[in-house]
């Protein structure tokens, strides 16, 4: 009789541990995001030309997130690229393409939680912002490429059991700014043509904010398919600011729809 008792304590916690093993397998700790979406916005640059124009074109986005325990930590990085045209009001003859490409890494740890609904984190990001802007192939064409040290924010917050919000905020603290002199050919990109990468960061400086600021604002709302994938409808705010004797400013909206799919 001891020996069944022992036979059946000895089954019961394997059950449970088997059971507890599949719960703490089964919660996600990866997640894939794609996106598409609009982007429109302002562009006003007097390195390139001193007309106003607003600008128009799609974006699409691919990202990865890892998520720690709770999760109390997060990891993502993402890629985000898009093509608008940008046109004036003055003549058509004047319309340019625009290509920006931004790439982000980020770690956030969680600095706050209410209950199960709201959780904010905080943490580090580095940002790789760049954008070409083309008029009438290359006769004319500017490019401004910054790479910055950023802090960052993100809260979600729990709708109820299949959905969600989740908002976040990105400013740049520090900044290596590259900007050619001029609109078209100069010493710096005609030596650097067949050196991309260099061409990122070859002769720029550090830009404080007063000199360079910018700020990146999205909210998401998320709804749960299934165990694997949500539908995500998300607005996206960019703004760009440059304060120098030729002065920039570049405003920047986004809507998208995305899939995202844990694992």
């Amino acid at each position: 009789m001891k020996f069944t008792r022992i036979i059946i304590t000895c089954l019961a916690f394997s059950f449970l541990g088997i059971s507890l093993f599949a719960q703490t397998e089964s919660i996600p700790k990866n997640e894939m995001n794609y996106g598409l979406g609009l982007n429109y916005g302002l562009f006003k640059d007097q390195n390139f030309s001193p007309l106003n124009y607003s600008n128009i074109g799609f974006v699409g986005t691919i990202g990865y997130a890892r998520y720690g325990k709770n999760p109390n930590t997060i990891f993502s990085t993402s890629l985000a690229v898009n093509y608008n045209v940008i046109s004036t009001a003055a003549a058509e003859v004047f319309n340019s393409d625009l290509y920006q490409a931004d790439i982000r890494f980020s770690y956030l740890k969680k600095y706050y939680q209410k209950e199960d609904k709201l959780s904010i984190f905080v943490g580090p990001e580095f940002q790789s912002n760049n954008s070409l802007v083309l008029f009438n192939g290359v006769n004319s064409f500017t490019y401004l490429f910054t790479h910055s040290l950023n802090v960052k924010t993100m809260a979600t917050y729990k709708l109820g059991d299949n959905q969600s919000l989740k908002m976040g905020i990105s400013i740049p603290l520090v900044n290596w700014l590259v900007r050619p002199p001029h609109a078209g050919f100069n010493k710096t990109t005609v030596d650097n043509l067949t050196k991309p990468v260099r061409l990122l960061v070859d002769e720029g400086e550090f830009a404080s904010l007063n000199k360079y600021t910018a700020v990146d604002w999205n909210l998401e709302y998320v709804k749960r398919i299934n165990d694997k994938y949500n539908l995500t409808l998300g607005y996206g705010l960019n703004f760009q600011r440059i304060f120098a004797d030729e002065k920039m400013i570049r405003v920047n909206n986004q809507i998208s729809l995305g899939l995202t799919k844990q694992f």
